[in-house]
This record gives structure tokens, C-alpha cells and sequence, in this order.
């Protein structure tokens, strides 16, 4: 899942991500593109929040016209990492990373920012996410995800009771 409040950022990770040369080519286009993750984008906290809250099929429509889910569908609803910024309006990423991780603790999740003080680092560190400095190559958030994918076991449930109404 990416939340960046910057449309332009948000489909050049999707793209990306999901290695389509397009975003590549712009990037680095000697080295691998994206892992063919499917990646769900959002503007803005409040939605992402409201879509891990509650009940939806796998791979549902995101805001931006058609990106659909996830990162990897290893899990109930797909979503095995969250990626925001950190300076949003409305919510910040931080704010939207404390609420994630009360909902789903073991959720791995990457924050990215361009101004983000010592302070803001630490919290997002003492809540068990990582950091990354914009600007940044794509090919560095890359092994970053896939690092954090495959050192995390978790699973996560769509919502309060999935699993029982699965039965």
C-alpha cells in the first residue's frame, strides 16, 4: 500500500512496483525493474486507514482510478507493507503509521520523507517502521521492500472476524 499526498509520486512508486518499464526507464533503465507487486494508492491517510478498517475484496479499486491492491497477496486482503510519506495534510504519516500499528503491530511499514526531524525519525524507528530520505532511488526502496517482505512472516486480517466468516 502507498500513501503519498502527491499524485505524481504516488503512481511513479506504483508503477514502479509494479514493474512497469515506463517508470523505470525514467529511473535507472540498466538495472531490474519493480517485482510485479500489485500496489494500492492512496492520497491521503484517512482513506488508507478506512480501507484496512474495513471489510473489502481482494484487490478492490483504489482512488486513482484502477491501481489496484496490495504489496504481494500474501495475506487475507493482500497487504503485507505499508509505504507513506511522512508530511501529509490531514494526517500525517506518522499519525497514520501509529494507527496502523495498533490495528496491525507486525505490519511492516517504510516511511519516506524530505524534511523529517530527529524526533520524527526516532518514533517512526520506536515504532518498528524504517526510514527513507527523499529524494531516493528507486532501486534503494526496492531492496528496502523486498528486505522488509521477507524478513516479516505477518499476516494481516482485513477486519475484526474475517477469518471466522472465511470458516
Amino acid at each position: 500500500m502507498v500513501v503519498d499526498d502527491d499524485p505524481m509520486i504516488g503512481r511513479c512508486l506504483t508503477m514502479f512496483l509494479e514493474g512497469r518499464s515506463d517508470a523505470h526507464e525514467r529511473s535507472a533503465p540498466n538495472e531490474a525493474s519493480g517485482h510485479n507487486y500489485r500496489v494500492i494508492f492512496f492520497t491521503n491517510g484517512h482513506k488508507a486507514l478506512d480501507y484496512l478498517k474495513s471489510p473489502h475484496p481482494p484487490f478492490a479499486k483504489g482512488e486513482q482510478g484502477g491501481l489496484e491492491l496490495g504489496v504481494r497477496g500474501d495475506s487475507a486482503c493482500g497487504v503485507t507493507l505499508l509505504l507513506t510519506d511522512l508530511q501529509m495534510p490531514a494526517m500525517t504519516g506518522l499519525e497514520l503509521l501509529r494507527q496502523v500499528k495498533t490495528l496491525y503491530p507486525t505490519l511492516p511499514a517504510l516511511v519516506m520523507s524530505g524534511s523529517a526531524d530527529g524526533a520524527d525519525r526516532d518514533e517512526i524507528f520506536a515504532l518498528g517502521a524504517d526510514f527513507i530520505a527523499k529524494p531516493f532511488d528507486l532501486a534503494d526502496v526496492l531492496i528496502r521492500i523486498d528486505s522488509m517482505i521477507k524478513q516479516s512472516s505477518m499476516t494481516i486480517k482485513c477486519y475484526p472476524g474475517f477469518d471466522e466468516e472465511r470458516r
